[in-house]
């Protein structure tokens, strides 16, 4: 074969240094990319400094909300402590007359609680069964007050609490945060219901949710919060009313932390910086969100020389790893292929490369070795072959002995009890068994040999035991000169005789035995044999179990054991199929299919 040659450039160089300038030129292309690598830095700051700076708008946004809540609390004291509401309220409480009151009654001090605090949209007194609503005389609702809170949504209020946003009842386009201070009558003065007990009324506060989020953003650098939201104390959402997916997303991922309280920190969560404060008033907690820099904007000044760099580099690249590394793949990929012709044994002859290197050293000791393994194939082959002759040998001897000992102790039977005729008859029969059974030393005879050998067996056994048995046999003219593997019949014909008529079995003989033996061929290189009888039967899988196990067990079942041991290992175990079916005194068969035509594999 003509030598292959993997190039001129470096031919004789070491794989190392073939791998060392290909790293060179992967050098060269990396020098050009520090202008990403510059670009991706400065976005890296740019995130950093985000980061940083939605920690700190959070920080001053909670506070400053913090602080207006705070004001608007002591705002509310002052005007709801007065005596004059104490006056105006205490008859109605204590006589439980709210719906025979007008809606004058608690102007003054709804129009108070209105100008306390820039964030208040308007003001609102409850009674304790939401079915009186007072509010200010100056405003008109553009609803129902009815549907403006939930059935039984004040009953549990316990100090001050905030309920989720809704839509403003005198506003259109407008969403509102409730704040709602539960008031109880403790003798003759109101306080703050604290306790388990029913409150007596509800003062509620409507807060805009619009004049908030201005107010937050407001608050800090606002190009570093995108939007805020206010929390609960359990995390559940208050506001925004209609939250978008960024809102939700979030959200839902502080839901998750064991406690808000300890969350200083600043989280990054799906491409959003998130940072979450305590207002330390009302248990709530302000989320603000900031967008991430993406590298596109950062690169938006001078993207396009970049994008003209970048081309340029991957061309660069792609020729460089075209030529090394053809030059070092080309001889592996050759040697690749030749481990696979070795492997599927398509390999004709040596493969050489003219150069020295490893690969060049590789391919020769994979040459000594297909020299050194066909060496070893023949050998294993030739002492294969001789085991398998032995193993066979031994097999069929092993048959011979087991049947020739009982048949001559009952020709030796009849001479006693002086029955010369028996006597001859079955050293006549025995004769032409042995004889066919010899078969000159050959393992395979032809079938019809098979069948008179088997004949010869019933016709011995019948005179043995006096018994009529039957024997059938159906085979096709074209298969008389057939070969097949010798005394395969004979074993499990006496397997039928012994155990399926009555002979050293405990079940009643059949009124008519009968063994019928079939050996036909259903399609080209495939051989069936089966043997029936209509004998007491027999357990399948212990038949079955017996053939194929090679326990010491098994092994005591000379007769149906050795079969299929001698049929595995002349035509191989892939080859041979075996089945057994039982219907007692009707038809017990033993079948096997031969696939002559498969290799084998001994």
């Amino acid at each position: 074969m003509k030598p292959i040659k993997p190039g001129k450039f470096l031919e004789n160089a070491s794989l190392l240094n073939k791998l060392r300038a290909l790293l060179i030129s992967i050098t060269i292309v990396v020098v050009f990319a520090v202008l990403l690598t510059v670009s991706l830095v400065y976005s890296r700051y740019n995130s950093g400094r985000l980061l940083s700076q939605t920690g700190v708008q959070t920080d001053n946004a909670a506070s400053s909300l913090a602080n207006n809540l705070n004001v608007l609390e002591k705002r509310f004291v002052s005007i709801i402590g007065t005596e004059a509401f104490l006056n105006k309220t205490f008859p109605i409480v204590t006589q439980d007359a709210w719906y025979g009151q007008s809606s004058g009654t608690f102007q003054e001090e709804i129009s108070a609680l209105n100008s306390a605090d820039y964030l208040v949209s308007s003001s609102l007194l409850v009674s304790p069964d939401q079915g009186r609503i007072f509010y200010s005389l100056n405003t008109s609702p553009r609803s129902s007050l009815d549907s403006l809170f939930k059935k039984g949504e004040l009953a549990d209020v316990r100090g001050i609490t905030f309920l989720p946003g809704r839509s403003s009842p005198f506003f259109s386009n407008s969403d509102v945060i409730p704040m709602v201070f539960p008031i109880r009558l403790v003798g003759s003065y109101f306080q703050l219901n604290l306790g388990d007990s029913p409150s007596d009324f509800y003062i509620v506060i409507l807060l805009d949710a619009d004049t908030m989020r201005t107010s937050l953003l407001l608050s800090g650098y606002q190009e570093a919060i995108d939007r805020y939201a206010l929390l609960s104390a359990d995390g559940s959402l208050l506001y925004p009313y209609t939250p978008n997916e960024a809102v939700r997303e979030a959200a839902t991922e502080v839901q998750s932390y064991p406690d808000l309280s300890a969350r200083e920190d600043v989280l990054r969560e799906n491409g959003r910086y998130v940072a979450v404060r305590s207002l330390s008033f009302g248990g709530l907690y302000l989320m603000g969100i900031s967008h991430t820099v993406s590298f596109a904007s950062i690169l938006q000044g001078f993207l396009g020389p970049i994008i003209n760099i970048t081309l340029i580099i991957i061309l660069i690249t792609i020729i460089l790893s075209i030529v090394f590394t053809n030059m070092v793949t080309r001889p592996i990929r050759i040697l690749l292929k030749v481990v696979r012709e070795i492997e599927q044994g398509t390999y004709s002859g040596h493969v050489t490369f003219t150069s020295n290197d490893e690969v060049s050293q590789l391919m020769n000791a994979i040459n000594e070795m297909y020299d050194t393994i066909q060496k070893q194939i023949i050998q294993i082959r030739e002492e294969e072959s001789s085991k398998y002759k032995t193993e066979l040998k031994l097999l069929t001897e092993q048959i011979n002995p087991h049947f020739l000992y009982n048949t001559l102790e009952e020709i030796q039977s009849e001479v006693l009890r002086q029955d010369t005729e028996t006597a001859t008859n079955m050293i006549q029969h025995l004769a032409e068994y042995l004889r066919i059974g010899l078969s000159g030393g050959s393992d395979l005879i032809p079938v019809s040999s098979e069948i008179r050998h088997a004949q010869a067996y019933v016709r011995i056994m019948n005179q043995r035991f006096s018994q009529k048995i039957l024997f059938m046999y159906r085979t096709a003219p074209e298969l008389s000169e057939h070969l097949i593997l010798k005394t395969i019949l004979q074993p499990l014909i006496e397997n039928s005789i012994r155990h399926g008529f009555g002979i050293d079995a405990s079940m009643p003989s059949a009124s008519a035995p009968t063994i019928e033996v079939e050996i036909a061929r259903p399609e080209e290189d495939v051989l069936t044999v089966r043997v029936s009888d209509n004998g007491s039967g027999f357990d399948e899988d212990q038949v079955l179990s017996i053939m194929k196990d090679n326990s010491e067990e098994a092994r005591r079942h000379v007769g149906i054991h050795n079969v299929y041991q001698r049929l595995i290992t002349y035509y191989g175990e892939g080859n041979i199929e075996v089945s057994a079916e039982s219907i007692p005194y009707y038809q017990n068969t033993i079948a096997f299919v031969i696939h002559e035509g498969r290799e084998r594999n001994k």
